[in-house]
């Protein structure tokens, strides 16, 4: 599976995964398949994407000059 692959997977987590214990997260990322994604190469839609997931609030983006 490559990484855009476990991105994707990646939104089969709950949305409340950020506030479970490490061991609960590595079990879940395990039963997905996805213990080995980075989370590189991510577009600022696909980071918006993610923390909406989670509910966090919108990162902060980069002004264009």
């Amino acid at each position: 599976m490559n990484q855009r692959e476990m991105f994707e997977r990646s939104f089969q987590r709950p949305s409340n995964f950020l506030k479970l214990s490490g061991e609960e997260q590595w079990e879940i990322d395990k039963s997905l398949g996805i213990l080995d994604w980075v989370g590189d190469d991510l577009s600022e839609e696909d980071i918006k994407r993610y923390y909406n997931h989670y509910g966090l609030p919108a990162p902060k983006t980069k002004k264009k000059k």
